[in-house]
């Protein structure tokens, strides 16, 4: 449980580094909740998570670790 607990504040975090770089809108999270099927938008299930987990990839191999990093 505190693993997943991990996993979903580093995709939380992950979201928030994208909106204040200006990747990702607010309002395309609202579009994609509201109809996550609509092929325009479906980006953002894909996107950030694949941004967290390349990111804990090369924190992981910065830090040297054997294992993977869920938080920095």
């Amino acid at each position: 449980m505190q693993m997943w607990d991990h996993v979903f504040t580093n995709l939380d975090s992950g979201g928030k580094v994208l909106i204040d770089a200006g990747v990702l809108r607010p309002s395309d999270l609202e579009k994609f909740i509201k109809n996550s099927r609509n092929p325009n938008i479906k980006w953002v299930a894909v996107g950030v998570p694949a941004y967290c987990t390349l990111q804990g990839l090369l924190a992981s191999a910065k830090s040297g670790t054997a294992g993977f990093l869920l938080r920095t």
